[in-house]
């Protein structure tokens, strides 16, 4: 049901892109809203609608140093790394996911919706804000071609190969927390 819902919509985005190429315009990305989108849910509202507040703190290790930002949520929680995947270079999608634990769209699209919190946090405990100039890979797949990725100002998707997982942008690992 998820993936037929997906290819719909990447349908209709490679038919808007197919059509502005055709126009002779070059194509830019530009934030689509995602209402509508499998991908799109309210991060923590409760069984009676209520809309629960997220919990944002520092993690810290056993050794008491802090680690990396904890995201908690009714439905999932992770810890966000304190520094973009080596030092912030720019790598493609497979050797993102060869090497760190790339964040799911879900997970990214909360750390854009309190990236201030996130952001406050990560100064804080001694790491890098995320940055709002680089878009940020997720695991998310939309064809074994493209990938979903976020650019923290707006929303971006991946279509028409426009996110190609040849083209290299930035990494914000995460850690699973229990």
């Amino acid at each position: 049901m998820i993936e037929e819902q997906l290819n719909t919509i990447i349908d209709l985005l490679n038919r808007q892109l197919d059509a502005t190429e055709k126009k002779g315009c070059s194509v830019e990305p530009k934030p689509i809203d995602l209402s509508g989108c499998p991908f799109h849910w309210e991060p923590n509202k409760g069984k009676d609608g209520e809309e629960k507040p997220v919990p944002v703190s520092i993690h810290y290790d056993k050794d008491g140093k802090a680690d990396g930002v904890l995201v908690r949520t009714l439905d999932m929680a992770f810890i966000v790394d304190l520094h973009d995947a080596e030092g912030g270079k720019l790598m493609t999608w497979k050797e993102a996911m060869k090497n760190h634990n790339v964040p799911s769209i879900q997970q990214l699209k909360l750390m854009q919706i309190y990236k201030d919190q996130i952001n406050k946090c990560l100064v804080e405990a001694g790491g890098d804000a995320l940055r709002e100039d680089e878009y940020y890979w997720s695991s998310t797949e939309c064809n074994r071609y493209s990938a979903w990725i976020v650019y923290f100002p707006g929303f971006y998707s991946s279509s028409n190969g426009t996110f190609y997982k040849g083209i290299s942008y930035v990494v914000r690992a995460i850690a699973a927390f229990n």
